[in-house]
């Protein structure tokens, strides 16, 4: 066991991408045999990252020391990560049937996202 946590002390960012590389596959068995694929694979596994993140304080997950490569990938560089996997899943006929509807939750979406994000940073002295 503890040459178990010398190994992932050392490479604790590896050891947070394979981490994350377990949720997606967690997610994607999830996703197809509870779901039948009606829930994307990404959005659960993004809820179970923000369920994962109540374990911890201010840096969620990362503040335990097992999970200290998280801190590295857990800020900006996940949030991309997740973006550009939702966006590669993206289909546009889909985007067209949502109509009206569909551009305007896109963009209040993202609006609120942003906001949400931007009043936590400025509290929390992240800028």
């Amino acid at each position: 066991m503890e040459i178990t946590n010398q190994i992932i002390d050392k490479n604790g960012l590896i050891f947070a991408f394979l981490l994350v590389g377990g949720i997606m596959l967690f997610a994607k068995l999830f996703s197809k045999k509870i779901t039948n694929n009606r829930i994307p694979d990404v959005a659960i596994a993004i809820l179970f990252g923000l369920g994962l993140a109540f374990f911890g304080e201010k840096k969620g997950l990362a503040d335990i020391p097992l999970f200290s490569g998280l801190a590295i990938l857990g800020g900006s560089m996940f949030r991309d990560f997740s973006v550009v996997a939702t966006a590669m899943g993206a289909d546009l006929n889909k985007i067209r049937q949502a109509g009206l509807a569909g551009v305007i939750s896109l963009f209040v979406g993202v609006t609120i996202s942003f906001i949400v994000g931007s009043y936590h940073s400025i509290k929390y002295g992240i800028f």
